[in-house]
């Protein structure tokens, strides 16, 4: 008698491309901004993408124009002691609108660079970092979008006569509207104020956080690049000449990456650091200086809060590809290395070795701003040392 034994059906195993998610996310947030990380498939989509940038961009230019006369005219005027913070606060606001104007015209000006960079970094096969990296990804876009709704939550909830009545003043530029006008015209700027949240403020942290995601990715080569040269030590063979010049050769294309990612964030990096260094101390100023509600409270600590991360996050990213630029410096110099013994390949092994060794001592190597300055702990130090100074000059003078 033949017995059957009758084996379940194994589930095919359903392996997911965190490259393409990762690549529709970005493409998503950028979309109405003309910024893509990889090229059009439909020409139709390309038509839609254009119309819709068109429209964002003249809402753009209509807001900070607009906030921009109404800063202007709050300048003019008496300014009482009460209505100071009030006014601070406002041009932090214009601050937010005219950093996302000036990033979304400089990478739509150099939209072809930034697809480019970012093909040029693609780690298709390395899938375990794309999936570590997608989703760190979407936890810092889901944490930067708090700040957005704890503005609308404050702005319901912890509705303040006096902080209303003051920017409906700057808003309307000190015009006398009708009480019929005036309601319809309150929900236009309450309109305005949400689009500023949704396509300046959060566009700004979205491009923080792809800028950190960049970083990631170029850190990611040098730390391949510097495996591979960790096994040839360890093992404690001698280099083969193709061997050097291939790790050379490497090291030289992950630098012209770095510098190809310098060029094209040149000026943002530093304005991202000066606006969000204002913006932090502005918000302390204000808190400072009038007792807000509770919900105004919760949003100023929530977006002082993002503002320290997002540096955090800048410069630690930052600081990672010049530390995986250099991690292997140290080890290369002071290794001993058996040299061949045929003395017509002595020179070129000797020639290739210290240039070798001469780029991965170069302290230049790593994402700068604008090139005055490396974004490293140093400089991370440097920046908390003067926003804790003015925190505690403003605690004394208070």
């Amino acid at each position: 008698m033949v017995s059957i034994i009758i084996r379940p059906l194994e589930t095919p195993v359903v392996k997911i491309d965190y490259k393409k998610k990762i690549d529709r996310l970005w493409n998503f947030l950028f979309f109405i901004y003309g910024l893509r990380v990889n090229r059009d498939s439909v020409n139709s989509m390309i038509r839609v993408r254009c119309i819709l940038v068109t429209i964002n961009t003249t809402l753009q230019a209509f807001t900070l124009l607009h906030y921009l006369v109404a800063a202007v005219y709050g300048l003019k005027q008496q300014i009482v002691k009460d209505e100071i913070a009030f006014f601070i606060n406002f041009l932090n606001i214009v601050m937010s609108v005219l950093l996302s104007v000036i990033t979304s015209l400089i990478l739509q000006y150099r939209k072809e660079k930034f697809r480019r960079l970012y093909t040029k970094l693609a780690l298709s096969c390395d899938n375990d970092f794309i999936q570590s990296l997608y989703k760190t990804t979407a936890v810092y876009l889901g944490l930067t979008a708090l700040v957005p709704m704890c503005s609308v939550i404050s702005a319901c909830f912890g509705y303040n006569g006096k902080l209303s009545k003051y920017y409906n003043v700057l808003l309307f530029v000190g015009g006398n509207l009708s009480d019929e006008m005036l309601y319809y015209v309150k929900y236009l700027m309450l309109g305005q104020f949400l689009f500023i949240l949704a396509f300046d403020v959060y566009f700004v942290d979205s491009m923080i956080v792809y800028f950190a995601n960049v970083c990631k990715m170029v850190a990611r080569h040098f730390w391949l690049l510097n495996q591979k040269l960790q096994i040839l030590l360890l093992n404690g063979r001698n280099f083969r000449m193709d061997e050097l010049n291939r790790l050379r050769q490497r090291h030289e294309q992950i630098c012209d990456l770095v510098r190809e990612m310098n060029e094209l964030f040149s000026p943002l990096i530093v304005i991202w650091l000066l606006v969000m260094t204002v913006s932090l101390c502005v918000d302390i100023r204000a808190v400072s200086m009038v007792q807000f509600t509770a919900y105004y409270n919760i949003f100023f600590v929530c977006k002082v809060t993002d503002r320290i991360c997002l540096l955090v996050l800048l410069f630690k990213a930052a600081s990672r590809v010049n530390n995986e630029a250099h991690f292997m410096s140290e080890k290369s110099l002071t290794s001993i290395i058996m040299m061949p013994h045929n003395e017509d390949k002595l020179h070129h092994y000797d020639l290739n070795y210290i240039l070798f060794c001469l780029r991965l001592g170069n302290t230049n190597i790593g994402i700068s701003a604008s090139g005055l300055f490396l974004l490293n702990a140093t400089s991370f130090l440097s920046l908390t040392g003067s926003v804790i100074t003015y925190v505690i000059v403003l605690t004394q003078s208070s």
